[in-house]
């Protein structure tokens, strides 16, 4: 995918239901069957913005989340239809963005001197504490 190169695969095609557990709302998403995605997404550690997050009144399941296990990615084909467009920027720079599923934080993380980015986190913060 990211480096240029493509092949011809078969997937099997499932309608999945998922919930917000706290609003209700429910949705179905087609997904395909793929073992093996990406590598490691990284998840959410306390830090500056935990604060700043808890005070707006932002709740993220993700923090100190002792499963590292991912079961569903929502791609852009699909994770347009929850977005709610609210959209808040923290003090770290980091942005905070609603969907029907709750809240994702994406961007760059600037308490570490690394250029590692929680843009990843999109994908599992909004099916963590869902059923499948």
């Amino acid at each position: 995918m990211f480096g240029g190169r493509t092949s011809d695969m078969n997937h099997k095609c499932y309608q999945i239901n998922v919930e917000n557990l706290h609003t209700g709302y429910s949705c179905q998403i087609p997904v395909l069957d793929q073992p093996i995605i990406c590598g490691s997404i990284p998840r959410l550690q306390k830090g500056p913005w935990t604060l700043e997050l808890a005070e707006r009144g932002i709740h993220i399941t993700d923090i100190d989340c002792v499963n590292s296990q991912i079961d569903l990615l929502i791609g852009s084909d699909f994770a347009g239809n929850i977005y709610t467009g609210k959209i808040q920027k923290l003090r770290t720079g980091i942005f905070s963005m609603e969907t029907k599923l709750g809240w994702v934080l994406m961007g760059k993380s600037q308490t570490t001197g690394d250029e590692n980015s929680i843009a990843a986190l999109v994908t599992s913060l909004l099916v963590h504490n869902q059923e499948i």
